[in-house]
């Protein structure tokens, strides 16, 4: 530890203990003006995407240290492939040449299409909306609804057609708010503006403030009906399967056997059975859908798909172009965006691995990730952790016998992915997923739209197939962990495993601190209010008996209660509370990591010892929990503050660090904060 990163000393840990330990960071790093945050964990992101961004820009193929093989012409293509992809991503003078001609080219398409004879009539004709809807759906815009295939909660060795609210530029509760719509439609007035400029349509000024109050209006009705972030979560709520020819007669805004159909023939997927189930995610929304569209002027609905097409394609296009958004995102950041080329760098490295995340990660891991011995030592964190798990969980009190096994068996059953698939070794599969992918040099526009095609296409294959549970979901260049409750498992991508979650050669207090309790985080989802309804097979069963359930609620609820008096700061001055419900379940995951890390480190090291050097201010114990508070140090801006409360499951970072250790009697004991500190409070929330 630094000492500008380490604990700052002036500050009562009693008190404060993210101030404690994060005040020092927070002292040193500013936000810079081009930013809406700083913070720990987007440090690291933003080291990934330099890596990325080097490898990227170098004509040598990325090889590990040892590996004297012979590289094949397969191998060089894809990388060729990927560098083309970045190269023209970052080719700003090729991109502005063209300017917003292939945006001005999709709004044509959709600006008129659906318009009556007398301009403002309501009552659109369903099978033109269809075609529309359909030909956006398949260019990845999500106009009035998002579709894509997931695993079947109920059967997830199945995969099933998902259906989903969708289709607006705002998060829900924002169109609430006058001064972000009235920016709003001024940001889609325009872009129309922008794009129809030099033209008899472009002098109308009033006609494009009219479409654009038009159109917010729409999205807004559109929000309004939607189900909230916090009923969105609700794995009960979000499995509503039923068959698609029940789905076409529950919702008659669109035909939807036939939308359906010709989307999953076009993305190569043989004739959709109307018979089988879909998920309808959020019902209710599309039984109102056809009243909100019926009852709007089908210019408006023209408009609606024009703006949906341009707002989608605008980060694709010239820098004039993309510009005309920024007001938008000003209000979600508090900042204009970054135009540096460094941050165009980031995107672009960014974009080519995720549209070639095994490729990449193959290149990565040679590159950057620090080989076997790091994957064995949190390997073997994990396991660690899992055996503090099936400790705790034979000690709880309110769970009876029954579900006792079952957690029991559930987190022995937990597949474990870490650091990368097996897949990134196996070129001749690479070749499979991206050697078809059409990449132009010079065509960044057109490379963005065939990208989408055939990440499309991807994903409706997985219909036709049954669950591969080897699979993984992200890739092994991402800065994250995760658990995924239809296949029962957690992820620790290559990425991750580097400081301040995991630092070869520290202390193991720190290493359990950090890396450890996100072990134990991800772990503790499988057990959460979302995850605990989910079984060793990734199931959604519920296995907890009726006065299991009591009890989980109540406790879950002390949890909710707590989170909710935590406050940030907004916009004007404000004070935010963050939202208990919408968080509960990343709460409840920071708590049980928590504990299981720190029971974990103490079955290893069981003395309470100081270390010297640098180190002897504070306890293997002390250190432990400012290896957990130093993960989450960070700033945040009042806008992007407001816009992470809004619809982010996860608590800022305040929260997440005073919410865990409050809750912490060994906390409590290794800083011997007083009873009734405002660390050490009297009524402590629990769960696992």
């Amino acid at each position: 530890m630094q000492s500008s990163h380490g604990p700052d000393p002036s500050l009562a840990v009693c008190a404060d203990f993210f101030q404690f330990s994060c005040g020092n960071w927070i002292k040193t790093h500013p936000i810079p003006n081009e930013k809406a945050s700083v913070g720990a964990f987007q440090d690291v992101i933003d080291k990934t995407q330099v890596d990325l961004r080097a490898m990227l820009e170098s004509a040598d193929l990325p090889r590990a240290p040892n590996d004297t093989a012979e590289v094949g012409d397969k191998e060089r293509q894809l990388f060729t492939k990927a560098r083309t992809l970045y190269a023209t991503c970052m080719d700003t003078t090729a991109i502005n040449k063209v300017g917003p001609a292939p945006v001005k080219a999709l709004v044509d398409k959709y600006v008129n299409a659906l318009n009556s004879t007398t301009g403002d009539a309501k009552g659109v004709d369903r099978n033109a909306l269809a075609k529309v809807v359909l030909e956006q759906a398949q260019l990845g815009i999500g106009s009035l609804f998002q579709s894509g295939v997931t695993a079947d909660a109920k059967e997830p060795t199945k995969q099933m057609v998902v259906v989903a609210q969708g289709g607006v530029g705002l998060p829900q509760a924002a169109f609430a708010d006058q001064a972000t719509t009235k920016t709003y439609t001024q940001t889609v007035a325009a872009m129309f503006k922008h794009l129809f400029k030099g033209t008899a349509e472009g002098s109308d000024s009033a006609k494009w403030d009219n479409l654009a109050r038009g159109i917010v209006a729409f999205e807004a009705a559109l929000a309004k009906s939607m189900a909230t972030p916090a009923e969105t979560s609700d794995v009960f709520k979000t499995y509503n399967p039923m068959p698609l020819n029940q789905f076409a007669k529950n919702s008659t805004a669109l035909p939807w056997e036939l939308l359906l159909t010709d989307l999953a023939a076009q993305n190569g997927v043989g004739q959709l059975n109307t018979a089988n189930p879909i998920n309808v995610i959020t019902p209710k929304y599309f039984e109102t859908l056809d009243s909100i569209i019926q009852s709007t002027p089908t210019n408006v609905l023209s408009g609606y798909f024009a703006w949906r097409a341009a707002s989608a394609a605008a980060s694709s296009a010239d820098e004039t172009t993309a510009a005309v958004m920024d007001p938008i995102a000003t209000l979600t950041t508090g900042v204009r965006p970054d135009k540096s080329r460094d941050e165009r760098a980031k995107q672009c490295a960014s974009m080519v691995d995720g549209v070639m995340p095994f490729a990449v990660g193959r290149w990565y891991v040679a590159k950057a990730f620090g080989g076997e011995g790091n994957r064995k030592a949190v390997t073997d964190m994990i396991e660690s952790v899992l055996k503090a798990f099936d400790q705790r969980v034979g000690e709880l009190p309110w769970l009876d016998d029954a579900a006792r096994e079952k957690a029991k068996l559930k987190a022995k059953s937990l597949r474990r992915k870490i650091a990368f698939p097996d897949i990134i070794n196996n070129v001749e599969e690479l070749d499979r997923l991206y050697g078809s992918i059409d990449v132009k040099n010079g065509d960044h526009f057109g490379n963005a739209v065939r990208i989408g095609q055939a990440s499309l296409k991807m994903q409706w294959s997985k219909l036709s197939k049954p669950t591969d549970f080897d699979e993984w979901s992200v890739s092994p260049a991402t800065v994250n962990a995760q658990y995924v409750a239809t296949t029962n498992e957690i992820a620790f991508p290559a990425a991750f495993l580097q400081t301040p979650f995991f630092t070869p050669g520290v202390p193991d207090a720190i290493n359990f601190g950090s890396f450890a309790v996100v072990g134990g985080h991800e772990v503790s989802h499988a057990f959460d209010p979302s995850g605990s309804n989910f079984d060793e097979q990734g199931r959604l069963a519920p296995w907890f008996s009726e006065g299991v359930s009591k009890e989980f609620a109540t406790r879950a609820q002390c949890f909710v209660d707590q989170y909710s008096k935590f406050t940030v700061p907004g916009p004007n001055n404000t004070s935010i509370n963050v939202d208990g419900k919408l968080t509960l379940g990343e709460n409840v995951a920071d708590n049980g990591g928590m504990g299981q890390a720190f029971a974990a480190f103490k079955a290893t090291n069981p003395k309470d010892i100081r270390l010297g050097g640098s180190l002897s201010n504070f306890t293997t114990e002390q250190l432990f929990y400012i290896g957990y508070a130093q993960m989450w140090c960070g700033s945040t801006r009042p806008e992007a503050a407001l816009a992470q409360i809004r619809t982010d499951v996860h608590s800022p970072g305040v929260a997440r660090v005073n919410g865990a250790v409050q809750n912490s009697k060994d906390f409590a004991k290794a800083f011997s904060c007083p009873q009734n500190a405002p660390m050490n409070p009297a009524n402590k929330c629990e769960l696992w």
